[in-house]
């Protein structure tokens, strides 16, 4: 029987070990999906579609600029969609957290 705490990838349904080849990538209807860096690599060149991962250097870069720059825009034209557009990146990126990464070894 399988732990419900092991994370296996979406591409090769290989059981993924350590967080240093883990890539998260925003999907549905898992909201989270989980590959190898090698097998997102594969889902990428072939234009599936893998999406951004999640769990990149890339994803605090893009947190960072749209957060400024929801605030920013909120700050002369009020409106609650500002806001919700300024959370979006940091929730996806507490849902890889929370989904995937948490139950991996940090290797």
């Amino acid at each position: 029987m399988a732990n419900k705490n092991t994370i296996y990838c979406n591409h090769c349904a290989d059981e993924i070990t350590s967080r240093g080849d883990l890539v998260t990538t925003l999907q549905l209807p898992d909201l989270v999906g989980a590959y190898h860096v090698r097998c997102y690599g594969e889902e990428a060149s072939k234009g599936k579609g893998a999406g951004i991962p999640l769990n990149s250097p890339a994803m605090i870069w893009e947190m960072v600029i749209l957060i400024s720059f929801c605030l920013v825009v909120f700050a002369f034209a009020p409106s609650p969609i500002w806001l919700v557009f300024a959370a979006f990146t940091p929730v996806a990126r507490l849902l890889s957290w929370w989904l995937v990464e948490r139950h991996i070894a940090r290797t």
